[in-house]
């Protein structure tokens, strides 16, 4: 093999390692694709890559190392999850030291990409405590798209209680967004799905860990649903899910009129 096929191969052996939770060997094929690319997008690709396969061995300090080569191109494909990568390490390591918050979610962020769910659960369940961990509201994100699948009436009553506690976040609009979705959902099924891949015994450890009583679950009501689009809209009146929210409120009032 010459050129880019070359690199590509290592490229493919590297994400195929880091997969497999084999950071170092994947740090190397990784490194060996990035140098032979040099530049463009391969090379720009191999360097993310790198820099989040660091993120996963919890080499906080070599991962941000990577990422600086990224930040000096922004019009670079990969520039915004470099960006987002680079605001975790900031966030989760407090002067030079790894945070246990970063460590556990750099493992459930694995576990979560390698559809691990019940692994990535027992990590974040670590976020449950206060409102002021750095990492909770990305946190956040991952428990609300594990639960939709699994059990959207507790992801949804989680969203619920942190979001009413006062969480403040530059994901704000996502969080309340990820709620809409997971309350729209629910008003239009009657339980939650049957085929759970997580075991019942950790949805109630999580319920547990968040305070959430499980006794007083119930679906949302459409003034519910419709109130959390509108708290979107009045939040965010020209933000990114500002249209969306608008189609949904229209659909809804259309199945009250028909």
């Amino acid at each position: 093999l010459r050129g880019n096929d070359a690199i590509r191969l290592d490229y493919l052996r590297g994400r195929l390692n880091m997969f497999e939770g084999d950071f170092n060997r994947a740090r190397i094929t990784y490194t060996r694709a990035n140098r032979a690319a040099r530049t463009g997008e391969l090379a720009e690709k191999t360097r993310y890559y790198l820099s989040l396969n660091d993120f996963y061995n919890q080499e906080f300090d070599f991962a941000a190392l990577q990422l600086r080569a990224l930040q000096r191109q922004p019009t670079s494909y990969y520039a915004n999850n470099a960006l987002r990568l680079k605001t975790w390490i900031q966030d989760g390591v407090n002067e030079e030291l790894a945070t246990d918050e970063i460590k556990a979610y750099s493992r459930a962020h694995f576990f979560y990409n390698s559809g691990l769910y019940e692994e990535a659960l027992e990590e974040l369940k670590v976020f449950s405590g206060s409102s002021d961990q750095p990492l909770k509201s990305d946190a956040l994100l991952i428990i609300a798209d594990i639960l939709r699948k699994n059990d959207p009436v507790l992801g949804y009553h989680i969203l619920n209680q942190v979001i009413k506690e006062g969480l403040r976040t530059t994901s704000q609009e996502r969080l309340l967004w990820e709620k809409a979705r997971l309350a729209d959902a629910l008003y239009h099924v009657e339980s939650k799905p049957e085929s759970s891949i997580i075991g019942q015994e950790l949805l109630d450890a999580f319920s547990i860990a968040f305070s959430i009583d499980v006794e007083a679950l119930r679906n949302p009501d459409l003034a519910e649903v419709t109130d959390i689009y509108e708290s979107i809209l009045m939040d965010y009146p020209q933000g990114f899910y500002a249209s969306a929210a608008r189609t949904r409120i229209r659909y809804l009032i259309s199945q009250i009129s028909s």
